[in-house]
């Protein structure tokens, strides 16, 4: 409901600024446009229809046949969504001429080709198409580097260095040098492409955060309060498991085995910072990382999937599903005193 809301504010923008230069101060109309009451009518109709096609063409890119093509072609996807969307609402100005009685339902057809042929429509499919082009590269970048982070770039919030509360999970793929002298780095790659491209719903699911790729390696984050919202920020985990069991026929006949990943989890306070002028990025700068990957690693030593830190076990929801087990305290690499950690099962 979210992203189909905003799909119909940002058409009700473009459509409106469209309508602002087409009429007002013109004294020459189309025939539909007999009163100022048929133009917020229409651009109401517009800006709905508009925003519920591009909801469509949001709901076909998450497929994964068409999520894992190119960004091109799924902008030009995009474009042709709203291509379609023009020629209904310029049907629905003929359906409006003849309520109003300027023409008789005879004339319907006739006219409609008239005007999807006139130069003012022409003028209207330049305008909407870029206008479509502008905010299919927008949705696109969203999904590139996170709608936040986008966000959080062209606002500048983090121009000056803040400190904020974060949950950070760093989820690894087991095993992973012995796949990839087994498959070979090609093959390993389609690998990697494949897990992460299944991890999407659950990222989705549970408002997380993708801070980074790293390898075979995603550094997955939240503000706390949306992390320990149901559990986020462990639930994630179990989703993405889930889901890499239900393709197991794919990834047996793909690659001769299903992959496992294991996942550290950590929170606490850091510093984030927007770096870099040629490629800039948000960074996050604190020793809640290094812990958190420092809690991973530890999964091989206790033959477990899932670790947390305490920080993180103590602010989690009561959950009777959700099974941990404390571990002896131990003094992870580099801190001077030791943390207590706990696996956790599902």
């Amino acid at each position: 409901m979210g992203r189909l809301l905003s799909n119909i504010s940002s058409w009700s923008i473009a459509i409106g600024l469209y309508f602002i230069v087409r009429f007002v101060g013109v004294e020459s109309a189309p025939d539909w446009a007999t009163d100022i009451s048929a133009l917020i009518f229409m651009w109401v109709f517009a800006s709905i229809f508009f925003g519920i096609a591009f909801s469509v063409s949001d709901v076909l890119v998450q497929k994964p046949s068409i999520r894992r093509r190119s960004y091109g072609f799924i902008i030009v996807l995009r474009v042709i969504v709203v291509v379609f969307a023009l020629l209904v609402v310029g049907f629905a100005t003929r359906v409006l001429a003849v309520i109003q009685g300027v023409i008789s339902s005879a004339e319907l057809m006739i006219t409609f080709s008239e005007i999807v042929f006139s130069g003012a429509f022409v003028n209207a499919f330049c305008y909407l198409i870029t206008a479509a082009f502008i905010l299919a590269f927008i949705k696109q970048m969203q999904d590139m580097i996170g709608k936040r982070v986008l966000l959080n770039l062209l606002t500048g919030k983090y121009h000056f260095p803040r400190k904020e509360n974060r949950i950070f999970m760093f989820l690894d793929l087991k095993s992973s040098t012995k796949y990839a002298e087994q498959l070979g780095h090609e093959k390993f790659s389609r690998l990697i492409q494949d897990c992460f491209s299944d991890l999407t719903d659950s990222v989705l699911k549970h408002d997380v955060e993708i801070y980074q790729y790293v390898g075979d390696e995603a550094i997955l984050t939240w503000q706390v309060e949306d992390g320990l919202k149901n559990n986020n920020c462990i639930m994630v985990y179990f989703d993405f498991k889930k889901e890499l069991d239900r393709k197991t026929d794919h990834y047996e006949k793909s690659y001769g085995f299903v992959p496992e990943f294991k996942a550290g989890v950590n929170m606490g306070a850091v510093t984030v910072a927007e770096v870099g002028d040629v490629k800039r990025d948000i960074a996050y700068l604190s020793d809640v990382l290094n812990t958190a990957a420092r809690i991973e690693s530890m999964c091989n030593t206790y033959s477990e999937s899932l670790m947390i830190s305490s920080s993180v076990k103590e602010k989690l929801a009561t959950d009777q599903n959700l099974v941990f087990k404390q571990h002896e305290s131990v003094e992870l690499r580099g801190k001077a005193e030791e943390i207590d950690i706990y696996s956790v099962k599902f």
